[in-house]
């Protein structure tokens, strides 16, 4: 990690980790017209495992490695601040999703694997020794090369419809911020997931 070893060679404590990395790949939609159980098959082999294992890479593993790698200045906070170092992990909605997606399966599934390990790095680093807080933010559709959606030129209608979002907008920067701010600052939190998704989950379970 060498971004860690330049950031240690220029302070000696670190307040705040965001790990906030995503990457999608094919989706293997089963709604064609040929409903066989080959056809099925085929669909569902047009991601093979690399497709599996590339989204794993950054959307779970890096979570681990880029904890680990800041872990020593996370831990040298309380020697300067009379806080914790902590961690926010930027998951999504769809880690919590029971469907699909139109069958993004490999991205939903990773998304959820970074979910438990959050929770996982959260309850280990409630010890005494260590005292690092772990919290998550699960996004919904925010502006991305990934969801394709725009914060403005659309009607509150189309978001309601089309994307099944209740708010009737995509989410935006400050809305993410505003959490943000919250899980950097409140010592009493802990192992939470804070969900910013507009009421999608509300719609679509």
């Amino acid at each position: 990690m060498d971004l860690a070893k330049f950031v240690r060679k220029q302070e000696d404590h670190l307040d705040l980790l965001v790990n906030n990395a995503g990457v999608t790949t094919v989706n293997a939609q089963l709604d064609a017209e040929d409903n066989s159980a080959e056809a099925i098959s085929k669909l569902m082999l047009e991601q093979n495992f690399d497709d599996w294992l590339q989204p794993y890479a950054v959307d779970t593993a890096s979570i681990y490695f880029t904890s680990a790698a800041f872990f020593p200045l996370l831990m040298a906070t309380r020697k300067y601040r009379c806080a914790s170092g902590n961690i926010v992990n930027v998951t999504s909605m769809s880690g919590i999703m029971r469907t699909s997606q139109d069958g993004q399966f490999s991205y939903n599934a990773n998304k959820a694997a970074a979910r438990s390990l959050s929770t996982q790095l959260a309850n280990d680093f409630t010890r005494p020794h260590i005292n690092v807080r772990v919290n998550q933010l699960a996004l919904g559709y925010f502006p991305s090369q990934m969801t394709k959606i725009t914060t403005s030129g659309e009607e509150e209608e189309y978001f309601i419809n089309k994307w099944h979002i209740r708010f009737g907008r995509a989410g935006t920067s400050e809305d993410i911020f505003k959490l943000l701010l919250n899980l950097a600052t409140n010592e009493y939190m802990t192992d939470s997931t804070q969900v910013v998704d507009g009421g999608y989950l509300c719609v679509v379970p």
